[in-house]
């Protein structure tokens, strides 16, 4: 009877060990499988970011997340005049790979150094309000000695500041690009 207590405290020793040396042995495995892994992406990541010839891009224009972009950009586009391009999905599959690359094309371009600044500022509600005529009742509230911050030249609506944009993406000519 007296020898049984320290019977309890045997085990529990034996059992944080082996539960110990699984963990420990998880931990290496896991981590294992964590850098090929990481390693198989990066070397997706570099193949992707090469230039590679176009017929190894094949076209989805009404995949999945097409279709489902298309019923929200298609309102916003109603409404704001976005002319946002959807169906721009290009995908890439390599041998050997679980994963799928993927790009989206027909970037929104601009046609002049105007759209710039006013195609991002019509996602804005300041911009419709705006124009709705908001910015006249604000100049005219802005004569109240309380509120001159409503004057058009403090408040901006909507503005879009174009020369965070790189000069490449700004310049039209052919040199720049």
């Amino acid at each position: 009877m007296k020898y049984q207590t320290g019977q309890s405290m045997v085990e529990f020793v034996i059992a944080l060990s082996v539960i110990t040396v699984l963990i420990a042995y998880a931990i290496g495995e896991l981590n294992e499988r964590l850098v090929t892994q990481h390693e198989h992406l990066d070397s997706l990541r570099a193949e992707l970011f090469q230039p590679l010839p176009q017929e190894r891009w094949v076209a989805h224009p009404n995949d999945h997340f097409s279709r489902q972009l298309h019923s929200v950009v298609g309102v916003l586009d109603s409404v704001s005049a976005l002319e946002f391009p959807i169906h721009d999905r290009y995908a890439m599959s390599i041998e050997g790979s679980p994963y799928v690359l993927a790009r989206l094309t027909d970037a929104w371009q601009i046609a002049s150094p105007v759209a710039l600044t006013e195609r991002p500022a019509r996602l804005s509600a300041g911009y419709h309000l705006k124009q709705n005529g908001l910015a006249t009742v604000f100049d005219l509230l802005s004569y109240v000695p309380m509120a001159e911050e409503l004057d058009n030249n403090s408040l901006q609506l909507g503005k879009v500041d174009a020369d965070v944009t790189p000069y490449e993406m700004r310049c039209a000519e052919p040199s720049c690009r």
